[in-house]
């Protein structure tokens, strides 16, 4: 054969390895769970659900018996779940997984919700909690404890999810409130209530919903969870391990934080053992850069964990929403923290993007190449850290990501503004390109977007700037009292 004919073949054989490693959206790794089969008994009947897993094949289906006898097969597109009215109590369920239409692999329940006489609508699980103790705050006040945070995660690689819990004190604030606030603790818990361990975030490290974004992943790879956290001086792990100085009280008169050593912490996630700490970046510094005094804008904290290369979690940090945005990317190599990546819209290339950060901070992959993209709100950020679109309409409380629109290819990225012409507005996630804008004469603190009337392929959407519902194509469908009330469609 032509040496030629043979290298354009193996040129066209590697570029369609590209391709698919490109478009290949089961290359990252993902938790070994078990298949979560659960029995949750109402007075109408019974509920069974299970997981379908990243590593089924298209060959892989299901039956679910009933006291030994065949209730009903399941294929690889069909739900996981199944309503037996006709449940009673002595009723017993097995799962079988078929793969390859031949090999079977029986599955007995987990858990059996019957708590459908507590007094409590629906099946749930009671896991019991360790409240940490009362403090008392320099101005003499008592604070108590509740649980406010929770994530969850197969920290010990059993299969079976373990939750990780922010307290917060009765006098966590917003950042913009003065006053004292208690030390924030982290607890992690099995589903029966034993606390695996407990880390006391420490005296410099305010309470509030901007200041602890709590991250638990297996960052490296090895079958076991890590937690990264933004700390500071005085934080301790569960072995009495303490970060930095614990002698250092920087607390001023007002209660804010506004100087100080700041850090980002690896703990083991099966003991929470302090791993690594390195400096947290980037330095507060003087906080009046940031846009105030106390530490408003300088104390804006987001996290989250994406895969930016496709195949390997990354962590990412943020400070700033108001005006400085600060994005940074962490890898995880031989239980030491890497940073990756720094987006800094103090760099003059990136001046524009300032004050276009909402609340919350979401990954997708937006632009389908493979590798997540960190959506900030009207400021999107590609998977390297450079600006992939901005709309520029500013700061906003609420963010939704997701296929809202069928019609438009890709994703999309639902909100609302509190800045320029306010109200909501839906843009194709990855060119910015608006779909649909409804501006208000007021900040627009809340908005949300779902199928809810669940009769067609659209979308509803309101704002908290008026009370009209409209479909995805701008259509006005009724109209609606309150976020939290019935809309009327």
């Amino acid at each position: 054969m032509n040496k030629k004919i043979i290298f354009v073949l193996l040129l066209v054989f590697l570029i369609l390895i590209l391709i698919c490693n490109l478009h290949n959206k089961s290359s990252y790794e993902v938790e070994k769970l078990t298949r979560g089969f659960i029995v949750a008994k109402s007075n109408d009947g019974a509920l069974i659900s299970w997981r379908s897993l990243k590593n089924d094949s298209n060959n892989t289906g299901f039956e679910l018996y009933k006291n030994n006898n065949l209730l009903k097969t399941f294929s690889n597109v069909d739900s996981t779940n199944y309503f037996d009215s006709n449940y009673e109590e002595e009723d017993k369920y097995l799962l079988k997984v078929i793969n390859n239409k031949t090999k079977k692999e029986d599955v007995i329940p987990e858990i059996v919700f019957d708590n459908i006489n507590s007094g409590i609508s629906g099946a749930y699980i009671d896991i019991p909690l360790d409240v940490p103790k009362n403090q008392i705050m320099p101005n003499g006040e008592v604070v108590t404890y509740s649980p406010n945070d929770v994530v969850v995660y197969d920290v010990d690689n059993d299969g079976i999810y373990e939750y990780i819990v922010k307290w917060d004190p009765s006098n966590s604030k917003d950042n913009a409130i003065s006053g004292y606030t208690g030390n924030v603790f982290i607890d992690c818990y099995k589903l029966d209530g034993k606390r695996m361990w407990r880390i006391d975030m420490g005296i410099n490290i305010r309470a509030g919903a901007s200041y602890t974004q709590v991250l638990v992943y297996d960052y490296d790879q090895d079958n076991k969870g890590e937690v990264i956290l933004r700390t500071a001086d005085g934080t301790v792990d569960n072995y009495g391990n303490v970060v930095g100085n614990k002698n250092v009280d920087n607390r001023n008169q007002d209660g804010f934080i506004v100087e100080g050593k700041e850090y980002l912490t690896l703990f083991d996630a099966t003991n929470g053992k302090i791993l690594d700490t390195i400096d947290y970046y980037p330095e507060r510094g003087n906080v009046n850069d940031w846009g105030d005094k106390i530490g408003n804008r300088a104390d804006r904290f987001l996290a989250t964990t994406a895969y930016l290369d496709g195949k390997k979690a990354s962590a990412i940090f943020i400070r700033g929403i108001y005006t400085r945005i600060v994005a940074v990317s962490y890898n995880v190599i031989n239980k030491k923290l890497y940073r990756s990546w720094v987006f800094d819209t103090k760099k003059l290339n990136y001046k524009s993007a300032e004050g276009n950060a909402n609340h919350q901070v979401m990954p997708a992959d937006v632009d389908d190449d493979g590798r997540d993209e960190i959506v900030l709100g009207s400021l999107v950020l590609d998977d390297d850290g450079t600006i992939l679109n901005n709309t520029n309409l500013g700061h906003g409380d609420a963010l939704h990501v997701g296929d809202f629109d069928l019609e438009n290819d890709g994703l999309e990225i639902f909100m609302c503004h509190e800045k320029g012409n306010y109200g909501i507005s839906l843009r194709d996630a990855k060119t910015g390109k608006m779909l649909f804008r409804d501006k208000g004469s007021i900040d627009t603190g809340r908005c949300l977007i779902d199928n809810l009337s669940g009769n067609n392929k659209l979308t509803e959407m309101v704002g908290s700037h008026n009370n009209i519902v409209f479909n995805n194509k701008g259509k006005t469908l009724g109209n609606w009292s309150s976020i939290n009330s019935e809309w009327s469609i």
